[in-house]
């Protein structure tokens, strides 16, 4: 069985898929590295398939223009058995070059290679 790099997947997450404003680059990035019925929950809802995950990316980035995602500290792997793997990675989000406004962290399973599911924790908001 080949082994599946869960720090890389949570970077993509960070800066591939919800970094990431064109939407051409987004969705590819998603496609590739997300399952078909891949569930993404955040305190506001809940989002399956592609282009529900590709929307919350838009709700996510409209009205921050200037913004960027960035990691605080490295990711960490949990757990692995089987196919499946867990991680996390505590992320800031913000004015390029300033403190963060939002603090959060992601929660990763990975099933096959691809993530079957992204939760995402915040631990403030604005």
């Amino acid at each position: 069985m080949a082994t599946v790099d869960v720090p890389y997947l949570l970077r993509v997450v960070l800066h591939q898929i919800f970094n990431e404003r064109d939407a051409s680059i987004r969705r590819a990035a998603i496609a590739k590295h997300m399952a078909v019925t891949c569930i993404f929950i955040d305190p506001h809802a809940a989002h399956q398939g592609h282009a529900a995950i590709d929307d919350a990316c838009v709700a996510v980035l409209k009205d921050t223009e200037g913004f960027v995602f960035i990691e605080r500290g490295a990711p960490e792997v949990l757990h692995h058995l089987g196919n499946t793997y867990v991680g996390k990675l505590k992320w800031g989000f913000g004015p390029m070059g300033e403190p963060s406004k939002v603090l959060g962290e992601d929660v990763v399973t990975i099933e096959d290679g691809k993530i079957a599911r992204l939760y995402t924790f915040l631990e403030n908001t604005p």
